[in-house]
């Protein structure tokens, strides 16, 4: 039986290590148009889209380039992260439809975008499945449904019948279907976007920290421990406020995720589960999310709790992070091991006919979202020459496709009407 990798997102076993790129550390002195502070998707759409634009960019990563991106699902959803009905009821019905229609948008031009840029990342198209197995989940579940079809929006309701012929799901009494999402390899899209931004003329930078910025009226000063950029703005694609904007945190929530990955099935096995093509999620809170990978293993994300105070292992001013693909000399964390053993089980009780099976990765991830559950992109007015885009969540390369759009008109002074709605105007600090 093979040793469970505790620790190690599965992403990174599929790309071997001879593939990984590395870039140099920054030192020195230099001028440039937009540092960004972040090497995941994030930021790595950022600088493609800004120098696409002709704008000059210089990324700045902690870690290495993708390792958070990695420890994600792969997920291109065309929702934002938000129940339609919760939407509704914090912001109203018409940006409710405004905020779900920029994701749906913003979903297919993602993923149009890697097609172009010809990353290879396993991408494909994929059906959204929320289901509920009865009681007040499945009236809860009827009302997004409703909701949904009052807006006009996409939705269409399956039956505990359908449910049963379609995702071999005997437990399950509905399902709400969409069908605008992608899946996607995070690792690959991420190095991806990383090399094409590099070929339009970006600086990427690796293990070189931000330990301050300093914004003065025409310009910031971005430094690391062996250099300093001077730029026009400075945007953080952190996940989190990044360095020197802690302040922030009280807009946002961060979650600590888990992950299970299971060897790849026979083919007669994984025909008795739900479609490869399809992500099921369910309305639990927190929820719990299923999709397959493009050699056939089932990968289950769940069992979120409230982040612990260990931080990124790659944040600015953090110690030096654990390289992609290897595994710490430590005994793996005992609340990865248990919540591995968990989303196991509760994996075997959706499909029994699994149960049994060990799981072959287990990894953690931090989550962070704003106050409603979507991201926040754009200016904040107490930081001067600084963009934001942070809080991405779960929606992935979605998210970082937003933002980065985002980002870029306001860079531009063109910012839309309802960019808005994904900035800090609409949210209130968390207290307590």
């Amino acid at each position: 039986m093979a040793r469970v990798r505790y620790g190690t997102p599965l992403w990174f076993d599929r790309v071997p290590a001879s593939r990984r790129p590395a870039y140099p550390r920054y030192k020195g002195l230099a001028d440039t148009d937009v540092v960004v502070v972040g090497g995941g998707l994030a930021g790595c759409m950022v600088a493609t889209t800004f120098r696409r634009a002709g704008i000059h960019v210089v990324v700045l990563e902690a870690g290495r380039v993708g390792e958070q991106s990695a420890a994600s699902l792969g997920w291109v959803p065309a929702h934002p992260g938000v129940p339609f009905r919760a939407l509704q009821e914090a912001h109203g019905l018409r940006a409710a439809r405004k905020i779900w229609d920029a994701s749906r948008r913003g979903a297919l031009e993602a993923a149009a975008l890697l097609r172009r840029l010809r990353i290879r990342c396993d991408l494909e198209r994929a059906d959204s499945v929320v289901a509920a197995a009865g009681g007040e989940e499945l009236k809860q579940l009827k009302r997004e449904h409703q909701a949904l079809a009052d807006a006009g929006m996409e939705g269409t309701w399956a039956a505990a019948r359908r449910v049963a012929v379609d995702l071999h799901a005997e437990r399950l009494d509905g399902a709400l279907v969409t069908k605008s999402d992608a899946l996607c390899d995070p690792y690959r899209a991420c190095l991806g976007l990383a090399a094409s931004a590099i070929k339009a003329g970006a600086a990427i930078h690796e293990q070189s920290p931000v330990v301050k910025v300093r914004a003065g009226r025409k310009q910031v000063e971005v430094s690391t421990a062996a250099g300093t950029l001077t730029a026009r703005t400075v945007i953080m694609a952190t996940g989190d406020p990044g360095p020197g904007c802690g302040a922030l945190g009280r807009h946002t929530r961060a979650m600590d995720t888990y992950f299970v990955a299971t060897p790849p099935l026979p083919p007669a096995l994984a025909r008795g589960l739900s479609p490869s093509d399809a992500v099921l999620r369910d309305i639990a809170d927190p929820p719990h999310t299923l999709r397959h990978t493009k050699d056939g293993r089932l990968l289950f994300q769940g069992g979120d709790q409230k982040a612990s105070g260990r931080g990124r292992a790659n944040a600015p001013g953090k110690a030096k992070a654990t390289l992609p693909g290897k595994v710490p000399d430590k005994v793996p964390d005992k609340i990865v091991v248990q919540r591995t053993g968990q989303l196991m089980y509760e994996l075997s009780r959706l499909y029994p006919v699994i149960s049994g099976m060990p799981p072959e990765y287990g990894w953690s991830a931090r989550s962070v979202t704003a106050a409603d559950g979507l991201l926040l992109a754009g200016p904040h007015r107490n930081f001067p020459r600084h963009l934001f885009a942070i809080g991405l969540g779960a929606t992935g390369v979605t998210g970082a496709y937003l933002a980065a759009r985002i980002l870029l008109r306001h860079y531009q002074d063109a910012p839309e009407a309802a960019d808005e709605l994904f900035g800090f105007s609409r949210v209130q600090p968390i207290r307590g």
